[in-house]
């Protein structure tokens, strides 16, 4: 898991402790409530955090893991398998994220490489400074 994973889908933190169950147990339900990722009705996330009971919140969460996928023993392993499913299926339902990705990506790409050829010989800054005269 990445802090820029949790930034993609929007998460308001930056990072999740494996070890706590409220924890997971708000990120699912966050996650859910959001991106829809299994097919829970419409209140289950919510339901899911006023749940009292940590033996039924706990098969309810374990139920959710099998239902989407992440059959890992981990906490990490599956929290990383619902990051990425959020993620894929926010890239697949918008072409501008998808867009803003590969747009950012070369932005970003073009200015470290102007950033590399200013700090690798300093005379191209003078070269770039007079040609715009």
């Amino acid at each position: 898991m990445s802090r820029r994973k949790l930034r993609v889908v929007e998460y308001d933190r930056d990072f999740i402790n494996y070890e706590d169950n409220n924890e997971i147990r708000r990120f699912i339900a966050t996650i859910e409530e959001i991106y829809r990722l299994a097919r829970k009705p419409e209140n289950w996330p919510a339901g899911f955090l006023d749940e009292k009971s940590e033996k039924v919140w706990r098969k309810e969460l374990n139920l959710y893991f099998e239902e989407i996928g992440a059959n890992s023993h981990s906490n990490s392993t599956k929290i990383d398998f619902v990051l990425n499913l959020a993620i894929e299926k926010l890239y697949e339902n918008s072409d501008e994220a998808r867009n803003f990705g590969f747009a950012e990506m070369k932005r970003r790409s073009e200015e470290l490489m102007e950033k590399q050829r200013d700090s690798q010989n300093p005379l191209n800054r003078i070269d770039c400074l007079n040609s715009s005269l």
